[in-house]
């Protein structure tokens, strides 16, 4: 403890006190601690010397000596590295190693300085739209602070190379700092025991090439639904459930796409373009921020304390109302929240295809069951049923369609939990499956005109 070393059982992990940045951290090498005990014994010139066994003896004594559990998890409390600035009242602290904080930024605070052309880059991203900043500024904040656990959103952002959607990850990676975020993939995640190791106590994870992915999104749901997660270290005892409480970020070229089609995965996504094309020639980009083996460097570099005083200024409501109610606060992201949806979800672009509202009618789930050859259909009742609907507009878009018995439970999710279409109900009668409030655009004349159940066009 003198020596500003202690131990955490729950993780098997030597902290130690960063005089400098006055937090505690995790040992940069595993054996950095036992370095620092053989350093000891040598320098006490033992008669006999010492050995091997006697520096883990000593390291697996001190481990109860050392053991210290009670870390600062306090979201109110963020750590500069000349002081603690208490967001509730606005206090600025001196340092105190008895604070126990795990994590703070890489730089001083100054409450006068500006975030410079940062902003007015935000800006030009979302073609001037305030709102859409304000998301994207809501965004920083919830890094900062945390909570990730009760805000249970990611942030999905998608545009062609060159947009600025790099460039903004960058900025938020650099903002909370080299160390405190972590870099992976949606399929490294998902197949890797050893992935959540290094993800478990950053404020911030991206997941890179995402789109690529098309297989289950399970980890990937826990991570960001505020789920106990179990992660194993290589050469260690599988370690304690953990609840990850910092934000996941996803940055890809196209929406994300898995095998998961419930509102679990739907309801936790905010996604933002970034499309809009900010210099006429390649040669005009500039590097604004960047971050190479932990150093951070760009034009930007100078106005990260400014940025974080742009963020802060924000308060906790705001910041939740722009990340949780955000179709409501950003009418404008509705059409890109719609435009997920069908790209993401078959059940959703077939419902867009075939099916429209209607409150008084009823339609058979149905049986995917092959037509004659001459038929001009791929099953029979296509134009009446809905699961030999489904199929058919499957077949038809070379997607894969869901079995019978997960597509009424899908559909019913769909409708209520991901559409908001209260109207539409199951039911079972004589040994069959039915829903009330849709039906087939093709069933009935009266229905080609229907609107569809997604607005299009100017309606969105």
């Amino acid at each position: 403890r003198k020596n500003g070393w202690l131990y955490d059982p729950r993780f098997d992990v030597f902290m130690r006190y960063d005089e400098k940045r006055g937090i505690w951290s995790r040992q940069g090498y595993s054996k950095d601690f036992k370095h620092e005990i053989q350093f000891t014994l040598c320098n006490l010139s033992l008669p006999g010397g010492y050995s091997n066994n006697l520096i883990n003896d000593v390291c697996g004594l001190l481990e109860g000596h050392l053991a210290h559990s009670d870390w600062n998890d306090d979201a109110s409390l963020l750590a500069f590295r000349n002081g603690v600035l208490e967001l509730d009242s606005g206090n600025f602290l001196e340092h105190n190693r008895s604070n126990y904080i795990t994590w703070g930024l890489d730089f001083d605070y100054n409450p006068q300085v500006l975030p410079g052309p940062i902003v007015d880059w935000l800006s030009r991203t979302q073609y001037g739209d305030d709102d859409r900043v304000q998301v994207l500024r809501a965004w920083l904040r919830a890094c900062l602070v945390g909570r990730g656990n009760e805000l249970q959103r990611f942030l999905e952002v998608i545009g062609p190379g060159g947009r600025g959607k790099s460039t903004y990850a960058n900025l938020c990676c650099a903002m909370v700092g080299a160390g405190n975020y972590a870099s992976t993939s949606l399929n490294q995640l998902e197949q890797s025991r050893f992935e959540l190791s290094s993800i478990k106590d950053k404020r911030l994870t991206l997941i890179n090439d995402s789109e690529r992915y098309g297989g289950s999104a399970q980890t990937f749901k826990a991570l960001t639904g505020g789920d106990s997660l179990r992660y194993e270290e290589k050469l260690k005892a599988i370690g304690e459930p953990f609840v990850y409480t910092g934000m996941v970020m996803v940055a890809a070229n196209e929406p994300i796409q898995t095998t998961d089609n419930t509102s679990g995965l739907a309801r936790r996504r905010l996604t933002i373009e970034f499309n809009r094309k900010l210099y006429d020639k390649s040669s005009e980009a500039k590097d604004m921020i960047k971050i190479d083996k932990g150093r951070i460097s760009g034009n930007w570099k100078d106005y990260l304390p400014g940025l974080v005083n742009w963020v802060l200024e924000m308060d906790e409501k705001s910041m939740r109302r722009y990340l949780l109610d955000t179709t409501e606060m950003v009418p404008a992201l509705r059409r890109v929240r719609n435009n997920i949806l069908l790209s993401s979800n078959n059940l959703i672009e077939w419902l867009q295809s075939e099916v429209v509202l209607s409150a008084n009618s009823v339609s058979a789930v149905g049986k995917k069951v092959p037509a004659a050859k001459d038929s001009n259909t791929r099953y029979y009742n296509t134009h009446t049923q809905l699961y030999p609907s489904y199929c058919e507009h499957c077949d038809s878009t070379g997607s894969k369609p869901v079995g019978q018995k997960r597509f009424v439970n899908l559909l019913q999710d769909c409708c209520k939990n991901q559409l908001g279409l209260d109207g539409v109900n199951v039911f079972n009668k004589a040994g069959r499956t039915f829903f009330k409030g849709i039906a087939i655009r093709a069933s009935d004349q009266a229905y080609m005109d229907l609107p569809t159940i997604l607005p299009e066009g100017k309606d969105q």
